[in-house]
């Protein structure tokens, strides 16, 4: 518990480090000075300013002028300070007196010790109502974009199978009569592709092509390959359910395995499997494309693939 509060704190720490946005009524002017100790004890004197005081596992003397004082695992103490926001993670602020707090107080997991002789002029509040909230928000985005990802990958899978159904089926093909094969082959375009990337982005010349090759042409073999494999997957599964004859372009195939596919992509293992196999065999159905290779003929639509 104490670590992830650490965490939480160098979080909350990342956020107030911003001094022009928490100075921007002109209170405090800014020194472009930044005080952190990590496992010690920090001190700014009463005639010294900075524009944070940061201390992890560690206590802190504030008596001077600080525009943001973050304190995780540890006590503030404030006497006779002037202070802009203050935040306490998982310990204790004593507020003395003449300290003057220009705006407000954050605590989480912590304490707040005001002396009657202190000023706090905005709230002392909690942040776990703001973290709680910022989790829904970040719940519902993530919510929204897997939604528009099925959709997104649904609809490129109906069209892989309406505009791509003979390439479709040779890489089928492939993935039924080569399985070894086809996965070593997907397990190779894994590894080989950003080795590739990398050394040519060590050139000027190739640096383009390296990016190319690392930013779009490998996440989209891997997306291709994804698809690919998620429809074999429903050929198998129409295969196994008696269905007389395949459709001459997949799209119920397409449907249900790419269901399948999101489903079992629930674990990662599954995903990069599926992804592997559609790779490899992508792979290999363009290869011979390329070379002016023919693979065996395709078996015509009513005889199943094999498997």
């Amino acid at each position: 518990m104490r670590r992830w509060l650490s965490v939480i704190g160098l979080l909350v720490l990342m956020a107030w480090s911003a001094v022009p946005a928490l100075a921007a009524d002109g209170q405090f002017s800014t020194t472009g000075r930044v005080l952190v100790s990590v496992g010690g004890d920090e001190t700014l004197p009463a005639d010294d300013q900075a524009d944070a005081v940061v201390v992890v596992d560690g206590d802190a003397l504030i008596e001077g002028h600080a525009t943001a004082v973050v304190v995780v695992n540890g006590t503030v103490t404030l006497t006779g300070a002037q202070v802009e926001t203050l935040v306490i993670v998982n310990g204790t602020a004593n507020i003395g007196p003449g300290t003057t707090i220009a705006r407000d107080v954050f605590q989480l997991n912590g304490t707040v010790n005001l002396d009657d002789a202190a000023t706090v002029q905005g709230d002392v509040r909690s942040m776990a109502v703001d973290l709680a909230a910022i989790g829904v928000a970040l719940g519902l985005l993530g919510l929204v974009l897997w939604a528009g990802w099925i959709l997104v990958t649904l609809v490129v899978g109906l069209l892989l199978a309406a505009f791509a159904s003979r390439q479709v089926r040779l890489v089928e093909w492939v993935i039924s009569t080569r399985p070894l094969h086809t996965f070593l082959v997907g397990l190779a375009m894994l590894i080989v592709p950003p080795i590739v990337a990398v050394l040519l982005m060590a050139t000027v010349v190739g640096l383009p092509i390296g990016l190319g090759l690392l930013l779009f042409a490998w996440p989209m073999l891997a997306f291709v390959g994804y698809l690919v494999g998620a429809i074999w997957i429903g050929e198998w599964i129409l295969r196994k359910s008696g269905r007389p004859a395949p459709e001459r372009r997949p799209y119920l195939a397409s449907i249900i395995g790419l269901v399948v596919a999101m489903l079992l992509s629930l674990f990662p293992l599954f995903a990069a499997l599926i992804s592997l196999w559609g790779m490899g065999g992508v792979t290999i159905a363009g290869w011979r494309t390329l070379t002016a290779r023919d693979a065996p003929p395709m078996p015509p639509v009513g005889v199943p693939l094999a498997g």
